[in-house]
């Protein structure tokens, strides 16, 4: 089946959860950061403009959205070479970064749109999201904000979302918490 593409998140406020981690963010500085779903960038927008930023890239495959971060970007976000903009899927390039590190993953609203089933081997949508989890978790030094949002369209159904933020938690520890949305610290083995 493969990732469901062309689906547009209306804008919706930024996070207070993310926000509330503000300092935390601040004491690892400089940044870099994987914005995995990047929509039409609001993470892209506050992080390059409130942190000392040495690496954000943007992963985006919905083509519109990624037009309009592409516009934003070059009118709102001091950027030089410190983003790199990519369209894609997660399953399209996954390869290229799964191996890299970053002190924070984003993953917003955007697991429940993912067909990991040809990565992991498996058939079951949330299962190869779980399979997936341990990945994103070690490609973290610090943190990874992660939220799910029901959807009509999305692969994996409300009824499974515990089981995803059951998963992080094995690796991670929940430090702000509002409603699906999720700021995770890495625990250090």
């Amino acid at each position: 089946m493969g990732s469901v593409v062309g689906v547009e998140a209306p804008c919706k406020p930024f996070p207070r959860c993310v926000q509330e981690c503000f300092e935390r963010f601040r004491e690892v500085e400089p940044l870099t950061v994987i914005d995995i779903g990047a929509g039409r960038g609001r993470f892209v927008r506050w992080f390059m403009s409130n942190f000392d930023v040495e690496l954000y890239v943007a992963i985006e495959p919905y083509p519109k959205s990624f037009n309009y971060l592409r516009g934003v970007v070059a009118t709102e976000v001091p950027q030089g070479d410190r983003l790199v903009l990519i369209r894609g899927t997660w399953e399209e390039v996954r390869d290229v970064f799964i191996h890299d590190r970053f002190k924070v993953v984003v993953l917003w609203d955007v697991a429940m749109f993912m067909d990991l089933t040809g990565v992991h081997g498996v058939s079951d949508y949330t299962e190869a999201i779980k399979r997936e989890v341990p990945h994103w978790v070690k490609m973290a030094e610090r943190y990874v904000l992660f939220s799910l949002h029901p959807v009509k369209r999305g692969l994996v159904p409300k009824s499974r979302f515990r089981e995803l933020y059951m998963e992080f938690e094995k690796y991670c520890r929940v430090v702000a918490k509002r409603y699906l949305n999720r700021v995770y610290e890495v625990i250090k083995k």
